[in-house]
């Protein structure tokens, strides 16, 4: 085996612990996906890989998902996914809701959601290796038939199509949105969002800082929950209207 190469294990590749002299190694981190880079010589080997995704409960629990690659997409953690969902379970908002999942990744949150008694999930999402991911996880898991996938900024999709996508069902119960965290549009995105949920809908939003203060003001949306896991901030929104004391 050569100097800095790696070998498969059951998380990816492994790196040799014994690295030869005159050698450096670099370990970088973006999301689920770590990259690493052995140089020795002059001669630079290097790989990465994304951390297995499963499905935490329901009918498919247990099934391994697909994870794009690279850092275009940044997968909900195991740990963190299970917190959303056990506190959604709590709210009742998971049997027979028609969900839609914004900025998709590897569609784990909308997928979690059709485990976990959903009726339907619509994925919204631009990175076209995200969206091959996301089409061979429903295939995998005999989903097609109850998912569509919409391939589009999550902007121009929910002006021109979302409504229409939904219409034949009825309004979206509950909406994830989990963009990278470099993105500012909620304000934008959630007064779009108004106008194709129902009434009584649920949205989880995940961020990089804390959204809580920018809903103080709202009179369209009521911060229902908000937490933060490790350096993700969870915000859970409703209308207003459905809030009641």
């Amino acid at each position: 085996m050569s100097p800095g190469s790696q070998r498969p294990s059951s998380r990816g590749w492994e790196i040799r612990k014994h690295r030869p002299p005159q050698s450096t190694q670099t370990i970088s981190f973006s999301g689920s996906t770590i990259a690493v880079c052995l140089t020795y010589e002059g001669r630079r080997y290097s790989g990465q890989y994304a951390d297995r995704v499963r499905v935490v409960a329901g009918t498919l629990r247990g099934r391994t998902l697909v994870a794009p690659e690279g850092s275009a997409t940044r997968p909900t953690t195991d740990r963190t996914r299970e917190a959303v969902f056990n506190a959604l379970s709590s709210l009742g908002v998971l049997e027979g809701a028609v969900v839609v999942d914004l900025f998709a990744g590897s569609g784990a949150l909308g997928i979690e959601a059709l485990s976990r008694g959903a009726t339907s999930c619509v994925f919204v999402e631009s990175d076209s290796r995200a969206l091959t991911v996301i089409r061979q996880n429903l295939k995998t898991l005999d989903l097609e038939g109850r998912s569509e996938v919409v391939a589009g900024r999550v902007e121009t999709v929910m002006t021109a199509m979302l409504p229409a996508t939904t219409s034949s069902v009825g309004r979206a119960d509950l909406v994830f949105a989990d963009p990278p965290y470099v993105y500012k549009g909620w304000e934008e995105l959630t007064d779009r969002l108004a106008s194709v949920v129902a009434d009584d809908a649920v949205v989880v939003i995940e961020s990089g800082t804390e959204l809580e203060p920018a809903f103080a003001e709202s009179t369209v949306w009521n911060v229902i929950r908000s937490k933060r896991y490790g350096r993700t901030w969870v915000t859970f929104l409703q209308h207003s209207d459905a809030v009641t004391d």
